[in-house]
C-alpha cells in the first residue's frame, strides 16, 4: 500500500530562495507599489513597479510552460491545495510540516512535486532563481565515461555527456558519478581528482567533465517525493572482487532521467550487477521508503555518506523495505542483522545517518543486457 503522507522536511530546492507572501497594499507590501529605490519588504520582489510574491509568478509561468503537469495537478484531489500550502511556507520547515496531507494519496502528492519541479526548471527567474541557475540536461550514454552526447537544459545550449560509474567499495555499493549532459561553466577542474560538487537540492550540482565543470543532470530527482530531499542520482556497474563489490568504470551504462522516471540499461558481463543510486540531503528512514519500479531488484542497500557502513534490505512487491537478516535454523538465533562497517553491532536498531540508497539488480549469470526503471520514491 502506498504511503499517503509527505514528510515536513522541506520543499523543492527552489523554495529555499523564496519567502512567504504577505498581504496589504501599502508601499513595499504585496500588491502595493515598490519603494522609491525599487525594493520591497522581505519575501517580495519588485516587478513592474508593484511588489509581488515570487512564488505566485512561478506558478503563473508554470501554468503555461508546464501545461501537462499543471493539468494533472488540477485534476488530482488535494494537489493544488497542498501545493499552495508548500509555496506559502517558503523555507519555513515547521510550516511545511503543518501542511495537512493526511487525506491526500501519494500519487497526488507526486503530481504536486512534479508540477513544481517543472515550473522551477522552465521559469527560473519567475521562481526567484538567478538566470542560468538550473538546467535539466539530457541523458548521455557512455562506455568509458568520455563518450556520448547530451544537450543542456534551461541554463543554456550545448552540452556534453555524463560519465559512467566510478569505483566504489563496500558490501553493498559505493559512490558513482552522475550521468546526463550539461552546459560547461568555463571553470577548470582536475580530471581524476575532482568528480562532482554541489547538489540538486541547492541547484548547483556539477560534474568534472573534459577538465571543465559542467552542469549536472537533476531531472531524476523529480521522482522523489519530496523532491527537495534528493541531492543527486546516478547509475553504475559493480562486480565482486574477493569479498567486496567494486565499481567498473569502463562498463557500458545508459542512464535516462526525466521528472517522472529514471531508467538504466546495463550491458553486464557474467557476475556483474547494475545499481541505480540516489543520494539524499536528509537521513533515510527505511520504514517510510516506498519505491515503484519495473524490473528485478535483488536488494537495496542504505549507506552513510562516508561509505564506512550501511545496511541491506529486501524490496517487497509493494515497494516497501525490510531489513535483510540471516537466522540460524538450528539455534533460532540471528547470525547477521544485515548491517556492516560501523553499524555491524547495531543489531536490529536502524542507523540514523544513512543518506545513500543503492537499488541493485541480481548478479548476471551470463553476458547480457539488464534494465531497471523507477517511477516514484516516497521518501
Amino acid at each position: 500500500m502506498r504511503r499517503q503522507w509527505i514528510t515536513g522536511w522541506g520543499l523543492l530546492a527552489v523554495l529555499v530562495t523564496l519567502a512567504a507572501a504577505g498581504c496589504g497594499s501599502s508601499d513595499g507590501e504585496e500588491g502595493g507599489p515598490c519603494y522609491p529605490n525599487g525594493s520591497c519588504n522581505a519575501g517580495l520582489v519588485c516587478q513592474m513597479s508593484s511588489c509581488v510574491a515570487p512564488w505566485k509568478e512561478c506558478l503563473s509561468c508554470g501554468e503555461g510552460a508546464c501545461a501537462t503537469q499543471a493539468d494533472a495537478c488540477s485534476g488530482a484531489e488535494g494537489c493544488a491545495g497542498v501545493l499552495d500550502c508548500w509555496l506559502a511556507c517558503a523555507n519555513d520547515a515547521s510550516c511545511v510540516g503543518s501542511c495537512d496531507t493526511s487525506g491526500i494519496a501519494g500519487a497526488d502528492l507526486a503530481l504536486a512535486s512534479e508540477y513544481l519541479a517543472c515550473a522551477v526548471q522552465q521559469c527560473p527567474s519567475e521562481c526567484g532563481l538567478p538566470t542560468g541557475a538550473t538546467g535539466s540536461g539530457s541523458t548521455g550514454t557512455s562506455s568509458t565515461g568520455t563518450s556520448g552526447t547530451g544537450t543542456s537544459g534551461t541554463s543554456g545550449s550545448g552540452g556534453t555527456s555524463g560519465t559512467s560509474g566510478a569505483a566504489s567499495s563496500g558490501a553493498g555499493g559505493g559512490s558513482a558519478s552522475g550521468s546526463g549532459g550539461g552546459q560547461g561553466t568555463g571553470e577548470p577542474c582536475a580530471i581524476g581528482v575532482d568528480t562532482e560538487r554541489g547538489s540538486c537540492t541547492t541547484m548547483d550540482y556539477q560534474l568534472c567533465k573534459d577538465a571543465q565543470w559542467t552542469v549536472g543532470d537533476c531531472a531524476g530527482c523529480g521522482i522523489v517525493v519530496p523532491t527537495s530531499a534528493c541531492s543527486r542520482t546516478s547509475a553504475f556497474t559493480l562486480e565482486q572482487v574477493g569479498d567486496e563489490w567494486v565499481g567498473v568504470p569502463e562498463a557500458e551504462t545508459t542512464y535516462t532521467q526525466t521528472e517522472s522516471q529514471v531508467s538504466a540499461v546495463w550491458y553486464l558481463e557474467a557476475g556483474q550487477a547494475g545499481v541505480i543510486q540516489f543520494e539524499f540531503v536528509l537521513p533515510i528512514d527505511p520504514a517510510r521508503i516506498d519505491v515503484s519500479r519495473t524490473g528485478t531488484v535483488e536488494f537495496v542497500t542504505l549507506e552513510n555518506a562516508a561509505a564506512t557502513g550501511g545496511c541491506q534490505y529486501t524490496l517487497a512487491s509493494d515497494g516497501r523495505l525490510a531489513r535483510y537478516v540471516i537466522v540460524n535454523i538450528s539455534t533460532g538465533n540471528v547470525d547477521w542483522y544485515g548491517c556492516w562497517g560501523v553499524y555491524e553491532t547495531n543489531g536490529a536498531v536502524e542507523p540514523t545517518d544513512l543518506t545513500v540508497m543503492n537499488i541493485r539488480t541480481p548478479p548476471s549469470p551470463t553476458n547480457e543486457q539488464v534494465s531497471l526503471s523507477l517511477s516514484t520514491i516516497l521518501f
